[in-house]
C-alpha cells in the first residue's frame, strides 16, 4: 500500500506540490487573525475551580484591575514637602487615567480623630509643600502606625510609598483596553520623574503584568526568532556545504511553521507568552 501510494506521488508529484503549496497558501492566510491576548485568564481553563470561584466572586462584587505607582526617594525620606507634594500631584493626576474607579496613597488616605465633641476626618497629606517640620513629623507618625497604610501603601521604614489606581476596564477588547490603561501610566509616570529627578517610580499591578507579558513576546519575536534563523542558516552551511541543502531545509521549516500559525489563527486561538514561542517548538 505504502510503496503504490508511494508511485502515486511520483506520478502525480507536480499536482501534488500545487495542492500542498495552496493548501498552505490557505492555512498561511489565517495568521491575520493572529493576536496576542492580555488575560492572565487565559493561563487556565474555563472549568477551572478557582478561577469559576475568583469569576463568581468578581461577579458579585466588583471586576476591578489595577496598577501601582511605587515611589521610591533616592534619598529614602518620603516624608518631605518635595516627595509628599510628588505623591499628591500624582495621586491627583491619577484620577485621569481611563476607566478609573479609585486611587488610593498615603496623601489622600482619610484620617480621622476627635476634636472636642466632634469627629473630624480629612484627607492626611494637603499642599504638601507648605507643610512645616511639625506637620510632617505628625504625618509620619500617623502613616507609620496606621495598619491600613502600613506594608500596604507604606514601608514600615517610610522610604517607599504606593499609589494603587483601580480600575475597571467594560472587558469588550482587552488588547486596546489594556494598553489604554498601560500607556497613561507610563506617561504619567515619565513626566513625574522629569519633575523630580529624586524620584523612582516602578510600575507594577494585573494590569502591568498582563501587558509586560505581550511585550516581551513580542519583543522576542521580532529579535530572538531572526537571530535564530541566522544562527540556524549558518549551522546549515557548515553541516551541508550546498545551496541547494540550506534552501530545501528551510523551506521544509518554513512550510511547517506557516501553515501552523495560520490555522492557528483560522481556530481563533489566541497568542500568549507560553504560545509565542511555537515557532520554535515546530522548528526543533
Amino acid at each position: 500500500m505504502i510503496e503504490s501510494y508511494t508511485h502515486w506521488v511520483i506520478r502525480w508529484r507536480y499536482l501534488v506540490i500545487l495542492v500542498i503549496l495552496a493548501l498552505v497558501f490557505w492555512a498561511g492566510s489565517g495568521v491575520r487573525f493572529l493576536q496576542f491576548k492580555n488575560d492572565h485568564r487565559m493561563y487556565f481553563g474555563k472549568e477551572n475551580p478557582q478561577l469559576i470561584a475568583f469569576e463568581s466572586l468578581q461577579n458579585t462584587y466588583a471586576k476591578d484591575d489595577n496598577v501601582l505607582f511605587v515611589v521610591a526617594p533616592k534619598d529614602g525620606r518620603v516624608f518631605t514637602p518635595e516627595v509628599l507634594a510628588s505623591v499628591e500631584k500624582l495621586t491627583n493626576a491619577a484620577w485621569q487615567i481611563p476607566y478609573v474607579r479609585r486611587v488610593d496613597s498615603i496623601t489622600n488616605f482619610q484620617h480621622s480623630w476627635a476634636e472636642g465633641d466632634h469627629l473630624r476626618i480629612d484627607d492626611l497629606v494637603r499642599n504638601a509643600a507648605d507643610l512645616t517640620t511639625e506637620n510632617l513629623q505628625r504625618i509620619q507618625e500617623i502613616a507609620l502606625n496606621e495598619p491600613l497604610l502600613v506594608n500596604s501603601l507604606i514601608s514600615p521604614m517610610g522610604h517607599v510609598t504606593g499609589i494603587n489606581v483601580t480600575v475597571q476596564p467594560p472587558g469588550i477588547n482587552q488588547n486596546t483596553e489594556v494598553p489604554e490603561v498601560t500607556d497613561f501610566a507610563r506617561r504619567l509616570a515619565k513626566e513625574m520623574l522629569s519633575e523630580n529627578p529624586n524620584l523612582e517610580i516602578y510600575l507594577t499591578g494585573a494590569l502591568m503584568m498582563d501587558i509586560t507579558f505581550t511585550e516581551a513576546s513580542v519583543q522576542d519575536i521580532t529579535t530572538l526568532i531572526p537571530i535564530m534563523f541566522l544562527v540556524l542558516l549558518i549551522i546549515l552551511g557548515l553541516l551541508l556545504h550546498t545551496f541547494s541543502g540550506i534552501i530545501v531545509t528551510l523551506l521544509i521549516i518554513f512550510l511547517s511553521i506557516i501553515p501552523a500559525m495560520g490555522l492557528a489563527g483560522w481556530l481563533g486561538i489566541d497568542l500568549s507568552p507560553s504560545s509565542s514561542i511555537a515557532p520554535n517548538i515546530i522548528m526543533i
